[in-house]
């Protein structure tokens, strides 16, 4: 039973380690998100109208405030 408790633990405090450790290479990027190739192709593809659209929310958004 004891030895079932240690290993319970010694899994938490591992997931807790690499929790802990991947926020800490997220607060070493300054908080950058960092996107993948997928992204910077539709962003190619779709960067005009999308900033049309966040212009658009943006005025909707400051309308309800």
């Amino acid at each position: 039973m004891r030895g079932n408790r240690i290993n319970v633990l010694t899994i938490l405090y591992a997931a807790l380690a690499i929790l802990l450790g991947t926020g800490a290479v997220a607060a070493k990027e300054g908080g950058k998100i960092v996107h993948d190739a997928e992204y910077y192709i539709l962003e190619a593809q779709n960067g005009e109208r999308w900033a049309d659209e966040d212009k658009e929310l943006d005025e909707k958004l400051s309308e309800l405030q």
